[in-house]
């Protein structure tokens, strides 16, 4: 069975020093090869952290790819529907951190997909990921009723931003093979994504475990995003 190696997840304080190289250590008061002391996870202050992960996110971007996001809240399954579609198999996953970046081909078409970390600490800088995106696939949780309200209101604060103005959103409703999972028309009412205007969306109901809907939304993104491309 796949295994994801998440020694290779890249943690937040690896932008900094990566940028320092490219950047010939102008990052912060550091020169040369010096990390600066907000490299430190521990130490990573927002005001430096957003332009220097936009900055780093151009820098791996490849032109020749679409761009998609995959959004949600910790727990939503997003890594195992990442490497769903990477190689069509279950994965053994940890929370991510970081981000877990892959190269996916879909009906002839090429993605550069991130998978970002869904904690609470981690979702301001989602921001930071935005340029250049053409979808943002927000994956729900589709057995934690409780944490809807908190899903909506991520989901619209992202969906604010200007960089996301002409994004596709797919929303899957994740987790359909587990009992007591509300389905996409449900999900669809609590995120109030009728409300949506000036906005290409859908939403499907999906298992990334059995693979269930995952290729229904897949073929929604690719009509979509493809002929924009």
């Amino acid at each position: 069975a796949f295994k994801v190696d998440h020694n290779k997840e890249i943690p937040l304080s690896y932008f900094f020093q990566t940028l320092q190289q490219f950047e010939g250590g102008r990052i912060g008061t550091g020169g040369g090869n010096t990390t600066h002391p907000c490299c430190s996870e521990e130490h990573i202050h927002p005001d430096n952290m957003g332009g220097a992960l936009s900055m780093f996110s151009k820098l791996l971007w490849s032109k020749k790819e679409i761009r998609i996001l995959i959004l949600g809240l910790d727990g939503a399954g997003k890594t195992t529907l990442l490497y769903r579609l990477k190689i069509g198999e279950v994965v053994t996953t940890v929370p991510t951190i970081g981000f877990n970046v892959e190269s996916v081909t879909y009906k002839n078409l090429n993605f550069n997909v991130w998978d970002l970390g869904g904690q609470t600490s981690i979702r301001p800088y989602w921001r930071c990921y935005y340029s250049n995106t053409a979808a943002v696939v927000f994956v729900i949780d589709s057995t934690d009723v409780d944490r809807l309200g908190t899903a909506g209101e991520e989901l619209r604060s992202m969906l604010a931003e200007e960089e996301l103005r002409d994004a596709a959103l797919l929303v899957f409703a994740n987790k359909q093979d587990q009992p007591g999972a509300k389905g996409a028309g449900d999900i669809s009412e609590a995120l109030k994504l009728g409300e949506l205007k000036d906005r290409n969306w859908s939403i499907v109901g999906c298992s990334a475990i059995d693979g269930r809907g995952v290729n229904e939304g897949m073929d929604w993104l690719v009509q979509t995003v493809g002929d924009s491309s």
